[in-house]
This record gives structure tokens, sequence and C-alpha cells, in this order.
């Protein structure tokens, strides 16, 4: 007898117990997908750190090589998971409860939360019908001008309360200057100019966030802590390894137990703890952000934050003429206190043809001043993409060639340095800590290193200006999260200029942005004059030994949309700088 007719004759025999396993497989596979299914399609709660969860499985990828966009390779069970997570916290709602960020409020968020939900898109603040009025249209060099908002709804009625973030500039073809704007909390709202050229000008208004885009903004935030997580990829090797979410909270999405890298970070950060037991949480080698997270919101609501243009003008404008008249001598920028630069207010200057001229000084910087200014002297800035902006501005302005990677694997997120030999100059670009959103590849998590850490490296030998910035990367997360960063930030600063008292630091504020990427809105500039707000508070105390740099009014009057100004708009930040500190 054959071997074949063998095998043939034992698998006749066998075939029942053959179809018995193959049925359980089935039931198996049926079993695992449902189960899979199951827990990626729950409603999350977290409540005083306990999950209501009760399938919490940890997900894992057991081999991946040739590395791709979306991190180390391509077999199909690692692309599966990534996706699953890259997805997870857009489709379920993840609440998180924080007893220090839920006793946290900025000023007026507890009356916007105590507003209901939005119904009728009619009720809130509607441009098109708004009104400006102003008690004259002629003015000289130099005057205050007042202008008078009155909001009104869709019905054409007046609106009876504020919290609605409009936004006023006057502009003519060629020069345009931001208004500040004080909310009277009627309906009312008062924007103050000042007439800084002379001419005609128009004067324009726009409705940046209703009162109900704000609630619905603030309220997420209070409730999911967090609406953009991110991956941590655990590895010994790029043979094999693990995913888990990771957070500034502790509380985090189908985790038991965290990794605790507030020692890393230099402030609280978590990840969840790998379950294998050839990894542990020192094994965390790179981070990925995942899909903005769903928000709760009305229909209304929804259409609301999904609308096309993320700046709605007012119909109505005011042209007024502007007469000639005495101009002020104004001291040189490097002779202002730094204090001026905390307590000022718009408008802090105005464009003409893409030249910044500040109100309170003059910019004096030359190409030999600047020369001289840089010679025996390390610039170090610390921050975000556009802080990478400033870095390759400065190079550029500063005619510094030598740009250099600060690793093999040259992405947009590793640090960099320019180095002229001949001037001893050096420049020096590297991003902040976590919370750090990475998009669209993973990226190594040793590019992120936090501002105590780099500040504490700085040992001064020549001159040394430093830049620093917090921003985009804190409006995913509850205001509180900022918050403590900033508090942070000051003992480290104090720490280093004690240490070092003739460095010179500048603190970068955020800028104005009209640009979304995502509808409903998720990322936007409602929390900028926010964080100005809390950066000049809790910083105060420095306001008489480094600068505050507050570019909102010159994001405005430029009209700026893109989330990363265009290059002529960060060439006048960056020599603005160059005025105050040469």
């Amino acid at each position: 007898m054959t071997a074949c007719k063998i095998v043939f004759i034992l698998c006749f025999q066998m075939r029942k117990q053959l179809f018995a396993v193959l049925v359980l497989l089935v039931i198996g596979f049926i079993y695992l997908t449902f189960n899979s299914k199951y827990a990626f399609k729950q409603i999350i709660k977290f409540t005083s750190g306990e999950t209501k969860v009760h399938d919490k499985k940890r997900l894992k990828f057991q081999t991946f090589n040739n590395r791709n966009i979306q991190g180390y390779g391509n077999p199909s069970s690692y692309q599966r998971l990534l996706l699953q997570m890259y997805n997870f916290p857009a489709k379920n709602i993840v609440e998180v409860n924080d007893k220090m960020a839920d006793e946290y409020f900025i000023e007026n968020e507890e009356k916007l939360l105590a507003d209901p939900p939005l119904v009728n898109i009619e009720d809130i603040s509607n441009p098109e019908y708004s009104v400006l009025t102003t008690k004259r249209v002629y003015y000289v060099l130099g005057e205050t001008i007042d202008i008078l908002i009155q909001m009104n709804n869709g019905y054409k009625k007046p609106k009876r309360r504020g919290g609605d973030d409009v936004r006023v500039w006057m502009a003519n073809s060629d020069s345009s200057c931001a208004g500040e704007v004080t909310d009277l909390n009627n309906g009312t709202y008062r924007a103050r100019l000042k007439a800084l050229w002379s001419g005609k000008a128009s004067i324009q208004a726009a409705l940046a966030f209703s009162r109900q885009e704000a609630r619905v903004l603030l309220d997420n935030r209070r409730k999911l802590k967090v609406v953009r997580y991110s991956i941590g990829k655990y590895a010994k090797n790029e043979d094999s390894g693990e995913l888990t979410f990771c957070s500034p909270f502790p509380y985090i999405p189908l985790v038991h137990d965290v990794c605790n890298y507030t020692k890393l970070n230099s402030n609280p950060y978590y990840c969840g703890v790998p379950l294998s037991h050839n990894l542990n949480c020192s094994d965390w080698k790179e981070v990925y952000t995942v899909r903005y997270s769903k928000q709760i919101m009305t229909t209304q609501e929804r259409k609301l934050l999904s609308r096309k243009s993320r700046l709605i003008m007012f119909k109505d404008s005011i042209t007024v003429r502007i007469e000639n008249g005495p101009i002020n001598n104004l001291p040189n920028c490097s002779q202002i206190k730094k204090s001026l630069t905390w307590t000022d207010t718009a408008p802090r200057g105005h464009f003409k043809k893409h030249i910044w001229y500040p109100s309170y000084c003059q910019r004096t910087i030359t190409p030999s001043c600047l020369r001289r200014c840089i010679t025996n002297t390390t610039i170090t800035l610390i921050g975000d993409s556009t802080v990478r902006q400033w870095y390759e501005s400065i190079i550029k302005i500063t005619n510094c060639s030598n740009d250099i990677y600060d690793n093999v694997n040259k992405t947009k997120r590793s640090g960099r340095r320019c180095l002229d030999k001949e001037l001893n100059y050096k420049v020096t670009f590297g991003l902040h800590g976590f919370p750090y959103s990475v998009a669209n590849s993973m990226d190594a998590i040793v590019n992120m290193i936090s501002f105590q850490k780099r500040l504490e490296a700085i040992h001064v030998q020549g001159k040394h200006f430093v830049i620093l910035h917090m921003y985009l990367h804190f409006l995913f997360f509850h205001t509180s999260i900022f918050v403590s960063r900033v508090r942070s930030l000051r003992d480290t600063i104090l720490d280093l200029l004690k240490r070092e008292p003739h460095v010179k630091i500048a603190i970068k504020g955020p800028h104005a942005f009209y640009d979304a990427d995502n509808k409903p809105i998720v990322k936007n500039d409602y929390l900028g004059k926010v964080y100005i707000h809390i950066l000049k508070t809790e910083l105060f105390e420095l306001k008489d030994k480094i600068w505050f740099m507050d570019f909102w009014d010159m994001s405005v009057s430029a009209q700026n949309h893109p989330i990363h100004p265009e290059r002529w708009f960060v060439n006048e930040n960056v020599k603005l700088f160059f005025d105050y500190v040469c």
C-alpha cells in the first residue's frame, strides 16, 4: 500500500474529528473577532481613575520590519492594529475625570458652560446683521479710534449677552493694524484702534467664534480632557514590539496600568504598561498621534463648527480719513523696558508693505549691527514647528549656512544647529516635551525634550539668547495642562537666571490663524488669547527680566490664515526679536 493511500484512509476515518476541529476554529475566530470589535466600540468613561470598560484587552503586534510611513513594516496584523488604534478615539466618546483639571476654570468658562446646547442656529450672533458705529470718521495721526459693535442674531434682533470672539482691524492698500476688542457683556463690544498712518482706511470686523462655539470647545475639553491621543511604541529592536495609548492624564483608554514618565518629561505624562515580559517602561521608543477624539455636540453645533470659513466677515464696515499730525519721537526698541512688552495693549504697531512698525519703539537694527550682535553668541530656540520656522528664518537672515541635524534620521522633528566658526556664532533648535502631537509617521521620543532639561543644559560662554514657545500642541487638552507647564517653566527660568544672570530670554506668544484641518473644528486659535492671559499672569513676576513677544495683533492685522505663518511674517517676528536683544 502506497503512502498516499495510507494518508487518504486515515483522513477518511478521521473526517468527523477534523470537521469538529474546523468548527471549533471557526467558532474561536468568530468569538475573537466579535470580542475585538466589542472592545473597540464601547463608550468609555473614566471616573476618579476607574474605567467602566469591562473588556480591556491590550492589543499587541509581534513582528514588523521594512520601515514605512506609518511605522515599522507592513505585516497585516500590525497595520490592522495601528489602524484600529488610530481610529478608536474618533469612534468612541472617552470621558476622563481629573480632580485638579475639573477644579480649574478659565475666565467666564463657568458662565459659558451653564448655557444649554444649541438647538436653533439662528439664535447665534450673525455678522451679516451686526452693526459697527463710530462717533466720527475724521481723525488726526496718533488719535484713538473707538468703534462700537452691536451683535445681532439671525433674526436681526440684538444680542443681550457677550461671549463672542470678535476681531477688528483697519487697513488700506498697503497698511494694516489690529484693534483691541473689549466684551461689554451685553451683546455689544468696543474696539479701540489708533490712527497710525495718514490717508483713507477701512475698519473691518469678523466673528471668529460665537458664544455657542466657545461653549462646545470648552465643554469637550472639560469632559474629554484629551481631544487627540497619541500612541506609544515599545520595542527593544525592530523585530517586535507593543503599542499603547499615551496621555498627560493617567486615565487612558484600554489601559490597566500606566508607565509614569513625569521624570523623563519633567512634567506628568503617561503611557500604558507593556504586557510583554520582554518589554518594560524604559523601552518606550516612538510616538504617533491618532485621529481627533469624537466630540459631544448637537447636530446644530456640529453644523456650526463645520462651516467653511473660520472667519465670518461683517457685512458692515466703516471708512475713516486720517490727517497728518505731529510724530512722536520713539526710543530704540533695544532701550525699552522689558516690562512694557508685558503690559502694552493693541495696536502694538502696524504693517506697511509687509514691514512691521511698532507703536512704542523704533526699529534700528542694520546688517552691520546684527553681525556685531551675533558675534560670540549662541541662540537657543525651544518650541514647536513654528519655532522651527524661526530657526530657518534666523539662519537665513544671519547667513549661517552650516545647518546640521542632530541625528542620522533627518526628520522635520529632529533637533538642528547651525555653526559659524568665523563669528563664533551658533543657533540651535529643539522641540519641547510632551504633550507633542506627531502626525503622519512615527517619530523618536528623543526629539521631544522638556524645557526644563534643555534649559538646564545651558552654560553661557559669551552672549546667549533664548526663545521659548508653547501653544499649538496644547490645544488638544484641557487648559489645566497648559497652566501646569507654564508654572513649571517659570521655576526653570528663575533657576536659569539665577545660575546664568546674563542670558537674554524671550517668550514667543500665540498667533491668530484661521485654517482648519478637520471638521468639526478641533485645532483652532480660540484658546490663543486665553493662553496669552495665562502666560502674562503666571510669568508676570519675570516681567522685568525677560521679554514677552505678543504677536496676536500682528497676526490679526496680517489676516494670517495658515497655522504656520508665511515666511515674510515670520521674518518680521524674528527681526523684531533682534531689535529687542541687540
